[in-house]
C-alpha cells in the first residue's frame, strides 16, 4: 500500500544526520527501525497488536497437529514466524519504494502498522504506466516469496534432523520448518490475492486506476473511479464482519477484525478523493500570491545561542536566512537549530548550520502551491526560499500554505 507522505525537514549534510520522526497512518508517532535504500523504516504503535495476535494464532495452529512439540517449540515457531512475516510485508513494500525511487519518484519512508504496512511517497506519479510499475511490484515480490517458501516447504518435507529435547519426543527440525514456510507460503500468495482486488488504496485499485487513466487521459476520473471500488469493496467487508459477528456463532473475532479492515479501507478511499480537492484548490493559487516577503534575515556571525534567545524565543520566529560577509546566503530551520548540542550552541555561527540557498530547492513566483507542496516534500522541508532572477524575495512555509487550503475548504 502506497500513499503521499508530509515527510520531516532534512538537516544539512554537514550536520549527523538525526534520527527521523515518522507518523503512522493513524497520526500518531512511529518508532525509527533502520534506514534500508534510503528509505526509514518504523514500526507504528499498533503493530504490537496484530503481533502478539499471530504469534498466538501461530501457536496454537503449530502446537495442534503436533502433539509432540515442547510449548516452547511452539511459541518459538509462533513468533519467528510472525516476524517472518511482517518481513513479508516490509519486502513487499520495499518492492513498490524501491520501484518508485527508480522511477523518480522518492519514497522516505515505509510504516509497518496493524494493517499492514504503508510506504509514503513525495508525490503521485505523473503517467499511468508508473503507476502501474510501482503497484505491480508489491505483488510481484509477494508472489516471489510465496512460491520461496513453497520451495522450502518442499525441502524441509524431505531433509531434516531432530531437535534434542530432555522433556519431550524429539521435534525433527523437517517438522519445523515445514510448518512455518507453509503458512508463509499461504498467506503471502492470499496477500496477492487480498492486495490484487480492483478498489483503491489496494494495489489492485491502483493497477485499476492505472488503466483508466491511461483509456480516459483523466487521473481526476481514474482515482474517482478507483476510489469507488475501493468504498464498494470495504462496504462489502464491513457487512460480512458484521454477519459473521453477529448471525454466525463462534465468528466474534473474525467478523469484528473484517470490519476494522473494512473500515480502515474506506477512510483511505475517501481520503484519495479528498486528497484531488486538496489538489485543485492548491492549484489555483500561486506563490506570488501568498509568499512571506518578511522572511528574517541575519548576520551569519550570530551564535546559535544568540538566535534561540532572540528571534526564536522572544518574537517566535521558526525560518531564517543567514547572510555571510562573502554575499552568501543560507537557509535556516528550527530543526537545524535542534540538532546543534546546548553546550556548543554559543560557538557554533548560523552560517555553519546554514544550508546554502544555491544548493536548495527554490520556488518561483509563477508556481502553483501544489508544484511548492511536492518541491517541499521532495526536498524533505517544510519551507523554501522565493526566488526570482536570482533575487530573494521571501520564504514560502507548510504552515502558511495548509492554512489558506484550511480556509478555502471551509467556504466550499
Amino acid at each position: 500500500m502506497t500513499s503521499p507522505a508530509q515527510p520531516t525537514p532534512a538537516s544539512d549534510s554537514r550536520q549527523p544526520r538525526p534520527q527521523p520522526t515518522l507518523r503512522g497512518p493513524f497520526g500518531g508517532r512511529a518508532f525509527y527501525l533502520f534506514r534500508i535504500f534510503g528509505i526509514d523504516v518504523g514500526l507504528d504503535p499498533s503493530w504490537l497488536i496484530i503481533f502478539l495476535l499471530v504469534t498466538l494464532s501461530l501457536r496454537g495452529e503449530f502446537a495442534g497437529p503436533n502433539h509432540e512439540w515442547p510449548s516452547r517449540i511452539a511459541w518459538a515457531a509462533g513468533v519467528a514466524t510472525s516476524l517472518l512475516f511482517f518481513l513479508s510485508l516490509l519486502l513487499h513494500e520495499l518492492g513498490h519504494s524501491v520501484t518508485s525511487n527508480k522511477l523518480g519518484l522518492p519514497v522516505h519512508s515505509i510504516t509497518l502498522f496493524i494493517f499492514g504496512g504503508v510506504a509514503r511517497l513525495t508525490r503521485e506519479p505523473d503517467r499511468p504506466r508508473d503507476e502501474f510499475l510501482i503497484a505491480v511490484a508489491g505483488p510481484a515480490v509477494s508472489v516471489f516469496l510465496g512460491v520461496a517458501f513453497f520451495f522450502v516447504w518442499a525441502l524441509a518435507s524431505q531433509v531434516g534432523a531432530p531437535i534434542p529435547d530432555s522433556t519431550a519426543e524429539s521435534v525433527h527440525w523437517r517438522d519445523l520448518v515445514a510448518s512455518m514456510s507453509l503458512w508463509l507460503a499461504r498467506i503471502n500468495l492470499v496477500l496477492v490475492v487480498f492486495n490484487c482486488i480492483p478498489g483503491f488504496p489496494l494495489d489492485g485499485g491502483r493497477i485499476l486506476r492505472s488503466f483508466i487513466w491511461a483509456a480516459t487521459g483523466s487521473y481526476d476520473k481514474a482515482t474517482r473511479w478507483a476510489s469507488a471500488g475501493g468504498a464498494a469493496f470495504a462496504y462489502f467487508l464491513i457487512a460480512a464482519g458484521i454477519w459473521i459477528a453477529f448471525i454466525t456463532q463462534g465468528g466474534f473475532v473474525s467478523g469484528l477484525w473484517l470490519v476494522f479492515i473494512g473500515w480502515f479501507l474506506l477512510g483511505a478511499a475517501r481520503s484519495s478523493v479528498i486528497q484531488l480537492v486538496f489538489r485543485d484548490s492548491l492549484s489555483e493559487i500561486r506563490v506570488g500570491e501568498v509568499y512571506d516577503e518578511a522572511c528574517v534575515r541575519l548576520p551569519g556571525s550570530m551564535s546559535v545561542k544568540d538566535l534561540i534567545d532572540s528571534a526564536i524565543l522572544r518574537h517566535g520566529h521558526r525560518t531564517f536566512f543567514a547572510e555571510s560577509a562573502d554575499g552568501g546566503i543560507g537557509l535556516v530551520t528550527l530543526q537545524e537549530v535542534k540538532n546543534v548540542p546546548a553546550e556548543e550552541r554559543e560557538s557554533t555561527p548560523l552560517q555553519s548550520i546554514a544550508a546554502p540557498l544555491n544548493g536548495l530547492r527554490r520556488l518561483s513566483v509563477g508556481d502553483t502551491l501544489w508544484d511548492a507542496l511536492q518541491q517541499m516534500d521532495e526536498a524533505g522541508f517544510n519551507q523554501l526560499p522565493v526566488v526570482e532572477d536570482g533575487r530573494l524575495l521571501g520564504v514560502l512555509t507548510r504552515e502558511r500554505l495548509l492554512r489558506i487550503v484550511r480556509n478555502r475548504m471551509e467556504f466550499r
